[in-house]
């Protein structure tokens, strides 16, 4: 077997994942470790902090990634002279397969997302805080229906 030189190959809107991506539990996804690398590598170059370099980063998976084509982006969402928030965002056909993951595994408290409004007023309230305030973890979940008993 021939072993790819790279973990991705550069496509036109992307990069299309290789062999040395998948993990030990299905030969149709990635392992973790892959798509955290290439989340890092596009979060370091929107930083264009000169001389700087990303220094901590978190996410989460929240599904199987496949093995296969993807898109990633990243952008500064709140700089700074020592501290830059980064953002990054999915497609909607990517946004919508993970939503689907959650409710096929029973990951999804109940089946009522949060409307696209409400998120994009949690992200306004992240951005808006004043210089100096760090927002270091913040969880938004929607509630669910209230039953009458």
């Amino acid at each position: 077997m021939d072993v790819p030189g790279e973990l991705y190959l550069p496509t036109g809107d992307g990069y299309v994942a290789t062999a040395l991506t998948i993990g030990p539990w299905d030969a149709g996804f990635q392992h973790a470790g892959p798509p955290a690398a290439l989340l890092l590598r596009e979060a370091e170059r929107a930083s264009a902090i000169e001389g700087g370099q990303t220094v901590r980063m978190a996410y989460d998976i929240f599904a199987p990634v496949p093995v296969g084509p993807v898109r990633v982006r990243a952008s500064v969402v709140r700089p700074g002279p020592t501290w830059s928030e980064m953002g990054s965002d999915w497609e909607a056909d990517d946004a919508a397969f993970v939503l689907d993951q959650w409710v096929r595994f029973g990951l999804a408290r109940h089946p009522h997302f949060m409307k696209p409004a409400a998120v994009a007023d949690a992200i306004t309230t992240v951005v808006s805080a004043p210089r100096g305030v760090h927002l270091s973890l913040v969880e938004v979940n929607p509630e669910a229906p209230v039953e009458d008993r």
